[in-house]
């Protein structure tokens, strides 16, 4: 089969044939990722049944997310254009369009736990997996270059930080607990994390990695992704031509 066909120029265009597979990929990483939160909301208690849809959901969307900056090469939205006009620019604009539009559906997972938390609009925050995947997930697919190393570099750079502050927090309710005269249990759990009372370290925690950490992976995600070639064959600058 061509590779290619000729453009109005005379010179070769790249065909988009591996466009579909990518598509089908993606939209099968949605369905496991479907698959694996229903799985966890069957889960009997709160504090092992919100983590694991959480987990769920975070998995699958790095997944997802790293399917679509894996793929180099032309995409849907520029068959039929000249592609000597086509800047990565542009490439990474239809690259978050795609991202946003493939996660979409996800953001209704918490009304699957909204009723299991008595309500509780904090239920929301299990959305944050997908903001993370969006801003975290293409840089570290790019340095990995690799839909597994991309995932899992951005999961491990995110849980260890997330881990450095949960101790931090930890040892600040259990200074808090000691000073009412209460002893904070060794191993703490999510519930314990969560409770009324404590629950704004919680709040700082997130807003510390979404508002901090989030927006500086996503501003260096377009930076790579600008600064990065192109493949050899695929068109994305302009060429000079011949006479």
């Amino acid at each position: 089969m061509s590779r290619g066909h000729t453009d109005s120029q005379g010179g070769v265009a790249p065909r988009c044939d591996e466009g579909g597979g990518s598509v089908r990929r993606v939209i099968t990483a949605g369905i496991v990722t479907v698959g694996l939160v229903l799985w966890a909301h069957q889960l009997p208690t709160i504090g092992g049944r919100v983590p694991m849809v959480f987990v769920a959901l975070w998995f699958g969307s790095a997944t997802m997310v790293a399917l679509v900056f894996s793929t180099e090469g032309c995409n849907p939205q520029f068959w039929g254009a000249r592609l000597r006009n086509v800047t990565r620019q542009h490439v990474w604009r239809y690259k978050m369009r795609m991202t946003v539009l493939c996660l979409l559906p996800l953001t209704l997972v918490p009304l699957l736990e909204r009723h299991g938390v008595g309500d509780d609009p904090a239920v929301w925050l299990l959305d944050c997996a997908l903001f993370i995947s969006i801003c975290s997930v293409p840089y570290f697919t790019l340095v990995a270059r690799t839909v597994v190393g991309g995932a899992a570099l951005s999961i491990g750079a995110f849980q260890a930080l997330w881990t450095c502050g949960a101790s931090v927090c930890f040892v600040i309710m259990k200074h808090l607990e000691n000073g009412k005269g209460r002893r904070l249990a060794q191993g703490a759990t999510f519930e314990d994390f969560f409770r009324l009372d404590y629950r704004y370290l919680f709040y700082m925690l997130c807003a510390l990695m979404l508002l901090g950490y989030c927006p500086a992976l996503l501003w260096l995600s377009h930076r790579r992704f600008l600064r990065q070639k192109a493949p050899p064959n695929i068109a994305l600058e302009p060429r000079p031509t011949v006479p």
